[in-house]
């Protein structure tokens, strides 16, 4: 079973980088076509790559620690602390990169190969909790079904205990 898992994990990676670097390699086809020459700076200099890792990390870290779920996904503190501390340095380098573009005197290689590092640390790091987290939907499945049956329960007793008040 676990085997599926990573699978299904493995799929959810492809996909999710082609969706951020397909846009990335087709605008490198039009910039090419039209003459231009790609460059690093062309690739990094919005901070592309700084805003794409913030929006990945903060979107799995909803499947990490998603409220209201009764099983906990393993290393869950752990996974919220490395998210933070990505999401603070995709900050970071989005930052360096705007006052760059703005004209301030910041060396670009403080945020171009460092972004594009953040992102892939940023893609292993949401493969690795979606991978866990298919991994505690599997392995607990009846867990899930049968805490929703005992909340149902408990609000129908609460519901009947009012109107048995009165």
């Amino acid at each position: 079973m676990r085997r599926i898992v990573w699978y299904d994990a493995s799929l959810w990676v492809a996909f999710t980088a082609i969706g951020f670097l397909g846009p990335v390699a087709v605008g490198m086809f039009f910039h090419l076509a039209l003459g231009a020459g790609v460059t690093l700076q062309w690739m990094t200099g919005g901070g592309q790559f700084a805003v794409s890792s913030a929006g990945l990390l903060l979107t799995t870290l909803y499947l990490v620690a998603r409220p209201g779920l009764t099983s906990r996904l393993p290393f869950t503190e752990i996974f919220v602390l490395v998210f933070i501390i990505e999401f603070l340095g995709g900050i970071t380098f989005f930052v360096l990169a705007t006052l760059h573009l703005n004209e301030f005197s910041i060396d670009p290689h403080y945020y171009q190969w460092p972004s594009i590092a953040l992102f892939g640390v940023a893609l292993v790091t949401a493969f690795t909790a979606v991978g866990l987290d298919k991994t505690r939907d599997v392995e607990k499945a009846g867990f899930l079904e049968e805490s929703k049956r005992i909340q149902r329960e408990e609000f129908e007793d609460d519901f009947e205990a009012t109107f048995e008040k009165g």
